[in-house]
């Protein structure tokens, strides 16, 4: 007989939390661009994909391009959205990490990014992310 309960849940605290967002989601649809490199044709392609979700650190949106996990694409995100301000540029552009895809509607592909230094670091980003947020939060009251 064994000391232990092997049918226990095991709490591992270096597991992985189920929410491992860092930063809160503003709902969008947003359409921005994107450009990959076509590394069978050594060009590069770009084209549109629609915001389902963006936040300061990632987005999630819809595209016809066929992204990979761990592939690096430059996404381009406009401001036109909101009334601001503060003078913002046309719109924010860096590199993004495709963390995770998923086919959704024939060839539409639902994908994760998460934006790479250029944009985490920007201030001018993180103030279009807040306003983003309280445009959010105006709406829902």
């Amino acid at each position: 007989m064994s000391r232990y309960n092997v049918d226990a849940v095991w709490d591992d605290p270096f597991e992985h939390p189920v929410n491992r967002r860092v930063a809160p989601r503003y709902d969008s649809k947003i359409k921005l661009s994107i450009m990959v490199e076509d590394e069978d044709r050594k060009n590069r392609l770009i084209g549109p994909g629609i915001a389902r979700n963006i936040s300061s650190t990632g987005i999630l949106l819809r595209t016809k391009h066929q992204l990979k996990p761990g592939q690096r694409v430059m996404v381009s995100i406009p401001t036109s959205q909101i009334q601001s301000e503060a003078v913002l540029p046309e719109s924010f552009v860096g590199n993004a990490t495709v963390v995770r895809v998923e086919a959704e509607d024939g060839s539409i592909m639902k994908a994760a990014l998460r934006f790479g230094e250029a944009l985490l670091q920007n201030f001018e980003f993180s103030m279009y992310m807040n306003q983003l947020t309280n445009l959010a939060i105006t709406r829902a009251s």
